[in-house]
């Protein structure tokens, strides 16, 4: 990654700049509950007494936060997908800067530069010869 490409994408991660509220923290514990109990038991296996159950957390407080499960289960897959997205950006950034080779072969012409021209046995004598 060329250093101006590296600079960029550091201004776009994400900077948290306060600390998540109690409120936050109950929001982010539910919307976790949902993709463990979504992961062990399926969508249509799932509840919201379940997340619950998992996240500790009350039913005035879920309704507070989200209209349905589905949409808990939306807005937690989409924070998941954000995370993993910036996760594989910080990757990327760490990633030494190297030039790519440009004399690496690939594709067919490296296939066919690799194999010999006739197939040979040990004493020289082509392999399948009539």
């Amino acid at each position: 990654m060329r250093p101006e490409a590296r600079a960029a994408a550091r201004e776009a991660l994400p900077v948290e700049t306060t600390a998540p509220t109690p409120d936050a923290t109950v929001r982010e514990g539910e919307m976790e509950g949902v993709l463990h109990v979504v992961g062990e038991l399926g969508f249509r296996g799932a509840s919201v007494r379940a997340v619950l159950e998992y996240s500790g957390g009350h039913r005035n407080q879920f309704y507070k936060h989200f209209d349905s499960l589905e949409d808990c289960f939306q807005q937690a897959y989409s924070a998941w997908i954000e995370r993993l997205g910036v996760s594989l950006l910080e990757a990327a950034i760490s990633l030494p800067t190297r030039p790519f080779p440009a004399n690496l072969p690939f594709g067919a012409a490296a296939r066919d530069a690799a194999a010999p021209a006739e197939p040979v046995g040990p004493s020289g004598v082509r392999v399948g010869a009539d």
